[in-house]
């Protein structure tokens, strides 16, 4: 309910009249605490003193009086009790927006509630039912942690304990304590995100910095807007928002961002495969939709220290708006120095080769590096390139490689159409360049549910699988395919 969509969807329902039961499910809860404000000033009525005071002392007293004389006082009080609720609860916005409302009503009394909906399923129309339940009732962990219980890893059933948790901090932990020591810095730097202050890391600062964290809601396109305006008033806004989610805003950060060259930083979480989740979270779009955006910088680090590197780059960077995407789950456990500001667009050669190039963005630089090893030992020779940047590219690294090697290899935790190696073959026509190019990449579907590395092996981009596609690639004649 903090997304314009729903608001827009029984709009139109309300005009329509059609028969259909909307069941709004309040817990207070979307994956974090809730930060709507018409539901918050709903809870501080039912909460209130003074409201319930009321209400128990009219039972009280008119416990006294014959029963007769009590009824009717009580009767007047219950519709005084529910011509209140329905000025200021929500039920007098979806009146408005053409819904008949019922509610609030106890989610967890199962038996009343299927009388409920058979009852309301009667009434033609358009109807809203509020329900009210607890996010996580159940075991006792789950009650206590709400939020930590939302999206699960493997754990002890009887404790909630997460079960061979690493000591390698997450790219997430990394992220956010970055920022948070950038944020001391800097009183200008401020972060945003869309109800997901842990999933983004952001919960550390709004523990250490609070004044310096928003939480809008699941409202990305709102956030987007307010990062716009806080750019203009001279503050470095940091939206931390998951990849897929930041697609909800990609006209917000066309219009109200890049087209206004704004200095707004996007650190997309989640960017590439990140496993269970599934197709609906998986990052795979990120270097396409954004690259296409003119005035935009699009980079990725290879581990933490590039990481903390680049978004210390993008803090000072005031010539537009600049986006940064990095995996889920934990780093590789380099050692972390001080930050230090890199320049726009420049790459870096990691391991030198004389047999094939492979230009790799972000979390493929390690797994190019492990396959470079496999191809060591069948005495095939692979430069491995870090490229940083998607947008803009190292052209004079580029130019440097295209004249040293004739096959040239892409590999990106990305969808190969549109995005990091579509760049490299875009440069590559521009300049008349005839070498083999190969990019390889997340095929054009969408990939299910599974656990990265499993992910990685089906569609060849961890170590054996690059490593397989570099040998058959060095023995085909190509100019330029994509794996697709």
């Amino acid at each position: 309910m903090t997304g314009g969509m729903a608001y827009e969807a029984m709009n139109n329902i309300g005009l329509l009249k059609k028969d259909i039961v909307v069941i709004l499910n309040d817990n207070k809860m979307s994956i974090a605490p809730n930060v709507w404000a018409i539901q918050n000033y709903f809870n501080e009525f039912l909460t209130n003193d003074t409201y319930n005071r009321f209400r128990s002392k009219v039972w009280e007293l008119t416990g006294s009086f014959d029963k007769n004389t009590s009824d009717r006082i009580r009767k007047v009080a219950a519709k005084i009790e529910g011509g209140l609720k329905g000025v200021i609860t929500p039920g007098m916005l979806f009146e408005s927006l053409g819904f008949r409302y019922f509610g609030p009503v106890n989610g967890h009394n199962v038996i009343n509630l299927v009388k409920i909906l058979e009852d309301i399923n009667k009434i033609s129309g358009p109807i809203l039912l509020h329900v009210v339940t607890e996010k996580g009732k159940g075991p006792s962990y789950a009650d206590a942690h709400p939020q930590k219980i939302h999206a699960l890893t493997p754990f002890d059933k009887t404790t909630g304990i997460e079960l061979k948790k690493s000591s390698v901090p997450t790219y997430t932990k990394i992220f956010g304590e970055a920022l948070t020591e950038l944020a001391k810095k800097d009183d200008k730097i401020i972060g945003v995100t869309a109800a997901m202050p842990d999933g983004t890391g952001l919960n550390i600062l709004q523990k250490e910095l609070p004044e310096k964290y928003f939480d809008v809601g699941i409202a990305e396109q709102h956030a987007v807007t307010f990062c716009a305006g806080l750019a203009t008033e001279g503050f470095t806004p940091v939206a931390a928002i998951y990849s897929t989610f930041l697609q909800r805003a990609f006209d917000q950060i066309i219009h109200d961002v890049a087209i206004q060259k704004l200095p707004v930083v996007f650190v997309m979480d989640r960017g590439g495969l990140v496993g269970a989740d599934g197709p609906t979270h998986h990052g795979t779009f990120d270097l396409t939709y954004l690259r296409l955006i003119p005035n935009m910088v699009v980079m990725a680090p290879k581990d933490e220290q590039e990481l903390r590197n680049m978004l210390y780059t993008a803090t000072i960077y005031k010539r537009g708006p600049i986006a940064m995407r990095y995996p889920r789950g934990n780093a590789l456990g380099v050692e972390l120095k001080d930050f230090e500001q890199l320049e726009i667009g420049k790459g870096e050669i990691v391991k030198s080769g004389k047999d094939v190039a492979i230009l790799a963005i972000g979390n493929m630089v390690q797994n190019s590096l492990q396959a470079a090893e496999l191809l060591e030992k069948e005495n095939i020779n692979a430069e491995i390139v870090n490229m940083r940047f998607v947008k803009p590219l190292d052209k004079e690294l580029l130019n440097d490689i295209f004249l040293r090697f004739n096959k040239i290899i892409t590999i990106e935790d990305n969808t190969v159409i549109g995005g990091f190696g579509s760049a490299v073959a875009e440069f590559a026509e521009n300049l008349g360049y005839k070498n083999d190019l190969l990019i390889h990449g997340i095929p054009d579907r969408f990939i299910e549910h599974g656990k990265p590395e499993e992910l990685y092996k089906e569609i060849m981009i961890d170590a054996e699988g690059i490593s397989e596609t570099v040998k058959n690639f060095l023995f085909q004649s190509i100019k330029t395919k994509i794996n697709s």
